[in-house]
């Protein structure tokens, strides 16, 4: 939600306006794919250290990402689930709505509802909340909206 001309508008904005996500049931001819695009060099083993020897390189180097050094990552599974049930079937991230009693948020409804403990900044007058992806931040955090209607 932005203000502006006197009143609030939904607006759509990429959650991770940096990132590509590539989405896919099997895991191998994922990885055969890009292998055949020259970004095997990028992949990231569990521990977050390149891997180079992969895969025995085919093709040179071709693509952007690859050129410039980008890391390709692997999120992980939990963080793959949070963000399913976050925005859900729609793709879209919905706003949610709280009240803040005795100084502590509650998400009353909306995708945030239960996920107060996440919260790590909340910006009341731009409806904005920052939630922390995981322990393990591979991502890192999420602009969410959150309007909060009272506070008590």
């Amino acid at each position: 939600m932005r203000r502006y001309e006197g009143a609030w508008h939904t607006e759509k904005r990429l959650l991770f306006p940096s990132y590509v996500f590539v989405e896919s049931e099997n895991r191998t001819l994922l990885l055969e794919e890009l292998r055949e695009r020259g970004m095997e060099a990028f992949f990231l083993n569990e521990l977050g250290e390149r891997r180079r020897n992969s895969f025995p390189a085919k093709k040179p180097v071709k693509s952007e990402a690859a050129k410039k050094g980008i890391p390709l990552l692997c999120i992980k599974q939990a963080e793959e689930r949070f963000l399913k049930d976050l925005y859900g079937d729609s793709r879209n991230l919905k706003m949610s709505r709280g009240i803040v009693k005795n100084g502590v948020t509650q998400v009353t409804a909306g995708p945030l509802k239960g996920l107060e403990k996440r919260i790590c900044r909340i910006e009341r007058h731009k409806r904005l909340v920052k939630l922390k992806m995981s322990t393990e931040q591979s991502i890192g955090y999420i602009t969410a909206g959150l309007e909060i209607t009272e506070k008590i």
